[in-house]
């Protein structure tokens, strides 16, 4: 089943980073980053906001965290609104408004993929001196190139 797997690698990279040894630029009060994504589910849908899925596990970090409640995503579809959250930026600036990976986007000559001059968040974080990991699904691209670790996550399982 896709979803009990997804669940199963979600819970592996929140375990993963809860449990991190690494210190940023010789730090360790500073705080552990973790965006949780997922494409087609209801801000109601969930148990925190009262929903009828269960989700023991992002209520108790919601209950120990901050939690951002007014996020909006530029698209209605996962490739866009995944490229606008991993750059930041409205992925309309390089053509990527379309959900497919099969036709370059404008800008970039490689099918599906970010433009070379756009940043990630991983990158920015791994700059910051944050150790970077990304699982699941990453639409940046297929081509050389594209794969999340050439564009600034540390690890990545999808």
């Amino acid at each position: 089943n896709v979803s009990q797997r997804a669940a199963v690698a979600l819970a592996a990279l929140v375990l993963a980073l809860l449990s991190s040894p690494y210190e940023v630029q010789g730090q360790t009060d500073r705080p552990n980053v973790l965006i949780l994504f997922a494409a087609d589910l209801g801000h109601g849908d969930v148990s925190y906001n009262g929903g009828d899925i269960p989700t023991p596990n992002i209520d108790a970090l919601v209950a120990d965290g901050v939690r951002f409640a007014s996020g909006y995503l530029p698209a209605p579809l996962c490739n866009p609104s995944r490229a606008g959250l991993i750059t930041g930026r409205y992925q309309q600036r390089w053509g990527q408004e379309l959900n497919t990976q099969t036709g370059p986007p404008i800008g970039s000559a490689k099918r599906g993929s970010l433009p070379p001059d756009e940043q990630t968040i991983g990158a920015l974080m791994k700059k910051a001196g944050y150790a970077t990991g990304a699982i699941g699904k990453r639409q940046v691209g297929v081509d050389d190139g594209c794969h999340p670790l050439d564009r600034g996550f540390d690890e990545f399982f999808g």
